[in-house]
């Protein structure tokens, strides 16, 4: 389980970003979050790479990511493939959920009590989200959460 949880997050088993096909963003393309409180090992959340495709038969990732200089981090979604536009509830991993994560300081952070409003048109993908994740004992809110992307690969 633990391997197909990092496969559809484009992580290998040290957490280090997979090399994949993705992209730098343009300026229609974005990814955006922030955190509250502040997140130390996310002091701004500047993602330079995205990932929109197919990485596994059942799931589509989104994904966006900072990995340069010796800094990897990124927020991710798990949807399920043939997912159509809606609002939906960030729930566990799991078949046929909408799972929700942050991968920071080596550590898989799973998102919780949140919502991701998706619509997917093509080869595209524009949301909004919003979701919650614990570390080291501190709950942080993941808001004003925004996307717009493109197909990197298969959907």
């Amino acid at each position: 389980m633990e391997d197909l949880k990092r496969t559809q997050l484009g992580i290998d088993t040290n957490n280090n970003a997979l090399s994949i096909q993705q992209k730098p963003f343009t300026q229609e393309l974005y990814y955006k979050a922030t955190f509250e409180p502040r997140f130390p090992p996310i002091t701004t959340f500047q993602p330079n790479q995205y990932l929109y495709a197919s990485l596994t038969k059942d799931s589509v990732s989104v994904i966006g990511r900072r990995d340069a200089a010796g800094v990897f981090y990124q927020i991710g979604f798990v949807l399920p493939r043939k997912i159509e536009t809606g609002l939906y509830d960030i729930e566990d991993w799991g078949d046929d959920k909408v799972s929700a994560h942050v991968v920071a300081d080596g550590v898989i952070l799973g998102g919780k009590k949140g919502k991701i409003d998706l619509t997917r048109s093509g080869s595209s993908i524009v949301a909004t989200f919003d979701f919650e994740i614990t570390h080291g004992g501190t709950l942080y809110k993941v808001q004003n959460g925004k996307l717009s992307l493109k197909a990197t690969g298969d959907l």
